[in-house]
């Protein structure tokens, strides 16, 4: 099973993508005792590709000056039942292993990923399919691109060396001498 939403705000895109990984079953059914519910295995991946773009006058198009790739990837997270079967705990165990992953994310994507995130893996918790497994896995993945305009003075501030600085210089700028 694999699911993928997209979002998008003015300055940025964000695609998730979550997927079951099967697990063996566990077989060991003896007494026809009742299997207990699966721990859940959540392993976390986040790639942020920030853009850098010109644009010289605010209603210009930009031109693209370069980016930087930034790849996180969390340790497995394992939550018991009681943890997953709870809304509100299941929540704050997102929120509180989901920090650190930069304003963008913090302000316009932690929220709906963790309410849509939780949606899917209940979905691959209540699937027929995996009662009896012992341990379910699941991969998340998510994708920020964000965008970042500037005008020449501040663009690529910090960003790769193989711009030594230079920016691209202004028709009016070369037809002056400024």
């Amino acid at each position: 099973m694999e699911s993928e939403i997209e979002y998008r705000h003015p300055c940025s895109i964000g695609g998730l993508l979550i997927r079951h990984q099967l697990s063996p079953i566990n077989n060991d059914r003896s007494n026809n005792t009742t299997i207990s519910p699966s721990s859940l295995a959540i392993q976390f991946h986040l790639n942020t590709d920030e853009q850098f773009w010109y644009r010289p006058a605010p209603h210009e198009p930009g031109l693209f000056q370069g980016q930087r790739r930034h790849i996180k990837s969390l340790r497995d997270l394992t939550l018991p039942p009681s943890v997953y079967m709870s809304y509100d705990m299941f929540y704050s165990a997102m929120q509180s292993n989901l920090n650190n992953w930069g304003e963008e994310f913090d302000r316009n994507y932690r929220h709906v990923v963790i309410r849509d995130m939780i949606g899917k893996v209940r979905e691959i918790v209540d699937d027929e399919s995996n009662k009896g497994r012992r341990i379910l896995k699941v991969f998340v993945s998510l994708t920020l691109v964000i965008d970042h305009y500037s005008d020449e003075r501040s663009l690529l501030e910090g960003l790769s060396p193989r711009f030594n600085g230079m920016l691209p210089a202004r028709k009016s700028s070369i037809m002056n001498g400024d």
